[in-house]
């Protein structure tokens, strides 16, 4: 795919989307790795940002708290620091730089919480401020009228703006990354393969046996799979299993039991 195709499935967005999208970039960009990511995924990572992180000022990172450009800098300087990062190792340097200042920005937040009164400078200016009052609320002042969506530190001050850090962002029961609270549903975990450990776990805890049972199914159905047999085998197999096993119908995990419904 290429990059500007890319980048049409971003800024086709709603707004709402947008924001979206970009809070939950924001915390996903805490703990990526970025040496590791294939070419591929690192430049999902850099379109979704320009394109959404920090849209519409698709070079937002530049203008990260500790800024590179003075705030009047002309076209010309921003083309010059654009070509001073042309390849991409060099890219993926900046971003790993961002990404530790994204790291102490979120654990000053972090901090912010237990000390009302409390205030963080969040450009050179002044104009934008976040602070934490006496019920440990975040509230934002932003004498430039701007909608704080242009930078990463504006993506999560927003998203504390009016509520304490812990009504904002939550973490993870099994990994214990953060995750940004979008909804009222209740959720403890910050993706769905997280969600289904900790309901594997949980089932364990309150019945083994039927945990037992599940695991042993799913470690026939990945076995049987890496094998290469065809779709309506290892359908016929799994079925011979459960029958010989004494598996109840409410007893086979969902992904299981979707596999077998399916006719091939």
């Amino acid at each position: 795919m290429k990059a500007r195709s890319r980048q049409r499935l971003y800024l086709d967005l709603s707004a709402a989307k947008k924001r979206k999208r970009a809070i939950e970039w924001c915390l996903k960009f805490l703990w990526i790795d970025i040496d590791g990511m294939s070419e591929s995924n690192f430049l999902d990572i850099v379109t979704e940002y320009e394109c959404i992180v920090a849209y519409p000022e698709n070079i937002g990172y530049y203008f990260f708290p500790i800024q590179t450009l003075p705030t009047n800098a002309t076209d010309d300087d921003i083309e010059n620091l654009i070509g001073s990062v042309d390849d991409e190792e060099s890219v993926r340097d900046v971003f790993k730089d961002y990404q530790r200042k994204a790291i102490e920005l979120m654990e000053v937040f972090q901090k912010m919480k237990n000390q009302p009164g409390d205030w963080l400078k969040l450009d050179t200016t002044m104009a934008f401020t976040i602070s934490v009052n006496r019920v440990h609320t975040y509230k934002i002042t932003d004498k430039k009228g701007h909608d704080f969506e242009y930078s990463y530190a504006r993506q999560i001050a927003k998203a504390l703006d009016g509520k304490t850090f812990g009504d904002a962002f939550k973490k993870c029961a099994h990994c214990g990354r953060y995750f940004a609270v979008l909804s009222k549903h209740p959720r403890e975990s910050c993706n769905h393969n997280c969600a289904m450990l900790i309901w594997k776990n949980n089932s364990r805890q309150t019945n083994p046996i039927l945990a037992r049972k599940q695991g042993n199914l799913e470690s026939q159905f990945s076995r049987l799979k890496k094998i290469g047999y065809t779709d309506a085998e290892l359908q016929s197999l799994l079925r011979g299993y459960i029958k010989q096993k004494k598996i109840e119908p409410e007893e086979i995990p969902r992904y299981i039991k979707k596999f077998l419904g399916n006719k091939k």
